[in-house]
């Protein structure tokens, strides 16, 4: 779970088999008021016992996070225009898609198999981007270095991989193909090896109802496609961009795994609603 200060994820709380942890973005590693013993696995009670000092240091990164108008445009704008859909429920939503998580990610046993992990994807990507001779300084996009993405959603049918970006981004869209392509290979994977992913999908859905964040949602099938999603902000984004981002993702849709859907694009307004690009 992430803890946001406007539109900035200040703390990160994490559930693991040896205790409770807390982490945040270097961006706030330099207040006085974070303990690194935090982010030591503890048990509730004993996080739970510093309370006082985790409401300051929230404090101090909210104020943090007022001085820097940053914090209130970009990517983090659309992050919380389509957040926003899924808690109003607008008619613009497919009337059974909800948020699982954001920022979503898949545990590994190592740092050293995540990074193999990624490394075989994209050895993979870049085979196929080499099969398109073109000669431009875009050419070929950077490969995606991490393996989280911005939403995960559902509609009990699918799982939806989504990578957020603002119309104003044209080099994060034109690399958003491979980005998003990482994610759904990644929750593809996890589907396969996880038994239990119906029901830990179902639990978080039903946690961000509990906290008001989203409504209920349709229980979720089981072994589901997932589906890789480019989102993009309210505004107009480069008509280069998006043509140079579809044949990105042209090159590379033969090249996706089983359990991965074709890419779909989506756009949504400062308000929520939804749209397909």
């Amino acid at each position: 779970m992430t803890i946001y200060a406007g539109l900035s994820g200040v703390l990160n709380i994490h559930r693991k088999q040896n205790g409770w942890s807390l982490s945040i973005h270097k961006s706030y590693q330099a207040l006085p008021e974070w303990n690194p013993a935090w982010s030591i696995p503890q048990s509730i009670e004993q996080l739970c016992a510093d309370i006082e000092g985790l409401l300051a240091f929230l404090d101090a990164a909210a104020a943090r996070v007022r001085q820097n108008r940053s914090f209130f445009e970009g990517e983090g704008r659309v992050h919380a225009s389509f957040a926003a859909g899924d808690r109003s429920g607008n008619e613009s939503w497919c009337p059974d898609l909800r948020l699982v998580d954001r920022e979503a990610n898949v545990g590994f046993a190592s740092e050293a198999h995540r990074t193999g992990w990624i490394a075989a994807r994209n050895s993979r990507f870049a085979a196929a981007l080499q099969q398109v001779n073109i000669s431009a300084s875009w050419w070929p996009p950077p490969l995606p270095k991490g393996a989280g993405c911005d939403f995960l959603c559902t509609d009990g049918q699918v799982l939806y991989a989504v990578e957020a970006k603002p119309a104003s981004a044209s080099k994060g869209i034109t690399a958003g193909p491979l980005q998003v392509q990482m994610y759904a290979e990644l929750f593809a994977a996890w589907v396969g090896c996880d038994a239990n992913h119906q029901a830990i999908v179902d639990r978080m859905v039903e946690q961000r109802q509990r906290l008001g964040l989203g409504r209920a949602g349709t229980p979720l099938v089981a072994n589901p496609q997932v589906v890789p999603v480019l989102l993009i902000g309210a505004g107009t984004p480069s008509p280069n961009a998006l043509a140079r981002a579809r044949l990105v993702a042209n090159t590379i849709a033969s090249y996706r795994s089983a359990g991965v859907d074709a890419m779909q694009w989506w756009r949504v307004d400062s308000d929520g609603y939804l749209s397909c690009a």
